[in-house]
């Protein structure tokens, strides 16, 4: 109960910081440009965080295009091979005699 009390008082005392703040223009202009330089601070952390994150991200897109590159290579190596075979089945296939006879 003693909490619930401490609470109500703290919100009469915020309302009544709000109204005297209301009741005076220079320190409600005041306190509207340290509000304004918070957000403005916090939007430029933000910014700052996408960017970090923009650039991390571009690096892992290029490694990802490297990896890719790497691996179409490796399929042309790979299926080289498999073409020669067939190109010498095709060459065999006219003939119904066995090399060896």
């Amino acid at each position: 109960m003693g909490r619930m009390h401490q609470a109500g008082e703290l919100h009469i005392l915020a309302q009544v910081t709000q109204l005297k703040t209301n009741l005076n223009p220079v320190s409600n202009m005041a306190m509207t440009t340290h509000h304004t330089d918070q957000r403005l601070d916090a939007l430029e952390i933000k910014a700052s965080y996408a960017d970090d994150l923009l650039e991390k991200l571009d690096q892992v897109i290029v490694r990802q295009q490297a990896q890719i590159d790497l691996l179409i290579l490796e399929i042309h190596r790979l299926r080289q091979p498999m073409a020669d075979v067939d190109g010498l089945l095709q060459a065999g296939a006219g003939s119904d005699r066995p090399p060896h006879y």
